[in-house]
């Protein structure tokens, strides 16, 4: 059950806002005070409304700073000037109700509050065997998909929008696989000019070009391992032929080379781009899509999987060694959301900007920068 303190210093506000709040909430009254001394809120509450009425914001949010800071909170106040609003927001409050105002604007109020509180006890790693973090259906599904990878080596197709994790993804496909020991070699197909594809992956002979030497290529060097092709819905035609050939044949020849060498690896690869619509207008080959496309999942962007942020940003905090670190409701609330265009990768970004410009171990709402 959620608890809801109702912290006023009118005992018929108290019983007016139990009375307009249902079940499955439980009131707790907390009095204050002018002279009194800053409140300090039970360890067991999850969500507090602080009734200001008529008094001073800036003085009322002083005496609750405490409950402000732990808790999603709703400042419910006469004071309706815009200027006065900013600044309670500023300060950490999760929402401000103008008086007089109606039940259904608390009930939302209230709702929001609650599902943030909810999450924001969740700042803790979750028991993942996948290793990908989060608890939403989205994240459980990635984590059901790498199990589905253990069962042989056929190939895995990754899609997604930039920043959603495909690389990270293709990893843990890797580590959880019986190639676990050996080599997890990634190319970003995107980065590789298109005249030296083939030396990129499949190596090259001394002499084969100008200052040309021997060396391996990836194919070669991701030998009993994993090869991870990023981005390749960026490979030319030219290139994917090579490629199919590769995959099919499991046999590479070096550039200037003769000899045809086994490979084995399992092929990962990874797209922000819809193959199937470029298959259908011939910018993709269909023979080589439906070679590495036998496992196929497609990641969820961040902002259809609000409810994982709490747990991910404890992640990057606790990356960054900085796992005592703590965002105040607002603050998270604000990251929640926030619409992500960059996904995980921005969303990293901006914690780490907030760990650096942040004046305490508290991290505010005002200290976001997107």
């Amino acid at each position: 059950m959620i608890r809801i303190a109702i912290i006023s210093a009118e005992p018929s506000s108290v019983s007016g806002f139990a009375m307009l709040i249902p079940d499955p909430y439980q009131c707790v009254p907390i009095a204050l005070r002018d002279d009194g001394p800053e409140i300090t809120p039970p360890s067991d509450i999850d969500v507090a409304i602080i009734d200001a009425g008529n008094r001073c914001v800036e003085r009322t949010l002083a005496m609750t700073a405490s409950v402000v800071t732990a808790h999603p909170t709703i400042l419910c106040s006469t004071n309706q000037h815009d200027e006065q609003i900013v600044r309670a927001v500023h300060g950490g409050v999760f929402d401000y109700l103008v008086k007089p105002f109606t039940q259904e604007r608390l009930r939302r109020a209230v709702e929001a509050a609650a599902t943030v509180a909810a999450a924001s006890a969740a700042q803790l790693p979750p028991a993942s065997s996948s290793g990908f973090v989060g608890e939403s259906r989205a994240a459980r599904q990635v984590g059901y998909f790498i199990q589905q990878c253990t069962v042989d080596d056929s190939p895995v197709l990754l899609t997604g929008e930039t920043g959603t994790g495909k690389e990270l993804v293709a990893r843990l496909v890797h580590g959880a696989s019986s190639r676990a020991t050996r080599p997890f070699v990634a190319c970003n197909c995107a980065a590789v000019p298109e005249t030296l594809f083939e030396t990129e992956l499949f190596g090259s002979e001394r002499g084969a070009f100008t200052d040309a030497v021997t060396r391996e290529g990836l194919f070669e060097r991701a030998a009993g391992g994993t090869l991870f092709l990023d981005e390749i819905g960026d490979m030319s035609p030219a290139n994917q032929v090579k490629l199919l050939r590769a995959i099919e044949d499991r046999e590479i020849t070096r550039v200037g080379g003769r000899l045809s060498r086994s490979v084995d690896c399992r092929i990962v690869c990874s797209t922000n781009r819809d193959l199937k619509n470029m298959t259908a207008d011939d910018r993709f080959r269909k023979d080589l899509f439906f070679r590495i496309g036998v496992l196929i999942h497609t990641i969820a962007p961040l902002r259809n999987r609000a409810s994982d942020i709490p747990l991910l940003v404890h992640h990057c905090l606790t990356e960054s060694g900085d796992s005592e670190r703590r965002f105040t409701p607002s603050a998270m609330q604000r990251l929640m959301t926030y619409p992500w265009p960059g996904n995980f990768r921005e969303l990293r970004n901006v914690v780490h900007r907030s760990r650096l410009t942040a004046r305490g171990r508290t991290i505010t709402a005002r200290d976001l920068q997107f």
